[in-house]
């Protein structure tokens, strides 16, 4: 489904999270340790497009469960973790470039 037709649609994020293109983590990563979470996340077949697509997914499963969010605290501390090492990718990277 392209954006243009999702953004159309009045419960586009449904369509995200049910569509053909999909990635998700194994069942009950969300109540496992920070740890545990940021290293389902760090997998490829759950973030094929990196890190910075771990943390978006991350954040819209954050976003999507609003005050029914269980487990916050661990799951915000494996965001800051998958953050951390983005940042760390990204001075790698300046480091290479000068």
């Amino acid at each position: 489904m392209l954006v243009e037709e999702l953004l159309g649609e009045k419960n586009w994020s449904q369509a995200v999270t049910d569509g053909p293109a999909r990635t998700f983590a194994r069942k009950g990563t969300h109540t496992g340790t920070a740890e545990e979470i940021y290293a389902e996340y760090k997998r490829k077949g759950v973030s094929p497009k990196g890190l910075g697509s771990a943390i978006r997914m991350l954040q819209f499963y954050i976003n999507r469960a609003g005050k029914n969010l269980h487990n916050g605290p661990a799951i915000r501390k494996a965001m800051r973790m998958l953050q951390a090492d983005l940042k760390k990718l990204h001075a790698q990277e300046d480091k290479k470039k000068d």
